[in-house]
C-alpha cells in the first residue's frame, strides 16, 4: 500500500490579524504573473513566498536582502478612491539589535 503526503503551498494567503517573521531573501517578477513575488526564510518553516500588492510593494522597496522582517496584515481597506486594497504593516529589524537573524523570532507561528 502505497503512503501519500500532501503538498501544501509555500504561499502565505493571511488572514486578517497574521504576522510572519523571517529574513527577507529576495523579490521576483515572474513573466507568467501580474505582480512581485517576495521570498522569506521562515523559522522552522522554510521558504515562503508572498504575493505584493501596491501597498505591500511601496513599503517592502524600502527593505534590504538579508533584513529580518515581520508582516502584519490587516484585512481590506478602501483607498481615496473607494476601491478595495490590501492593507500591511511592514516592520524591520532595527540594526541596533544586538541579536540578529532568526533566533529573535522562536515564538511566533506562520500559518500557511
Amino acid at each position: 500500500m502505497m503512503v501519500w503526503e500532501e503538498i501544501k503551498s509555500r504561499v502565505w494567503s493571511p488572514e486578517q490579524g497574521e504576522e510572519l517573521i523571517g529574513v527577507f531573501l529576495e523579490v521576483e517578477s515572474p513573466e507568467e504573473a501580474h505582480g512581485k513575488l517576495y521570498h522569506f526564510d521562515v523559522k522552522d518553516k522554510g521558504l515562503v513566498s508572498v504575493w505584493g500588492c501596491a501597498m505591500l510593494d511601496s513599503k517592502m522597496s524600502q527593505v534590504k536582502k538579508a533584513e529580518v522582517v515581520k508582516l502584519s496584515y490587516h484585512g481590506k481597506i478602501r483607498n481615496s478612491k473607494g476601491q478595495l486594497m490590501h492593507d500591511y504593516s511592514v516592520y524591520r529589524q532595527k540594526q541596533e539589535s544586538k541579536t540578529i537573524g532568526l533566533d529573535l523570532i522562536d515564538e511566533e507561528e506562520v500559518v500557511l
